[in-house]
């Protein structure tokens, strides 16, 4: 069986913020993890912070981006890429874990539906880029708006 030639997708986090700790080295703090996005009003602007966590047994360099695609029916075009942000991530061949934070920037989400974040890597050995899983973060969708319920009437018995 051979090794994989690119690394592995282990997690994909989708939040507002990611810090580092100033204690413990290769610990980060992810803030406001997502699974979706409710908005004032369409169409709603949003920064996002896409953290990966990845494995490889070989040492080498690889780069890759993370794109926020709109899903979108094939009569309106298919989806439509909102955000892409590109990233370097290098393996010594002795850590088989590395982690990596990829923001992207003042999203424009302009429409309600599903969004989802495509992971691709290439590295100095390939010559082709390769899809990753596929993760779905925000579903944006408008915040309800609750009518104010009036004078209430008696129940009549």
């Amino acid at each position: 069986m051979s090794a994989a030639l690119v690394p592995r997708v282990i997690t994909v986090a989708i939040c507002d913020e990611a810090f580092a700790s100033d204690v413990e080295a290769n610990v980060l703090t992810l803030e406001n993890v997502r699974h979706g996005v409710v908005a004032e009003s369409i169409p709603h602007v949003h920064s996002l912070n896409v953290y990966l966590l990845m494995s490889h047994y070989r040492p080498g360099s690889f780069s890759g981006n993370v794109r926020l695609m709109q899903e979108r029916p094939a009569r309106e075009g298919g989806d439509r890429m909102v955000r892409y942000g590109r990233f370097e991530i290098a393996f010594d061949g002795r850590h088989e874990y590395q982690a990596v934070v990829v923001p992207l920037e003042a999203c424009v989400l302009d429409r309600a539906g599903y969004y989802t974040a495509e992971v691709r890597l290439a590295g100095d050995d390939l010559e082709r880029r390769s899809p990753s899983p596929t993760s779905c973060p925000p579903i944006c969708r408008p915040r309800r708006r609750r009518n104010s319920p009036g004078p209430r009437r008696p129940r009549s018995r």
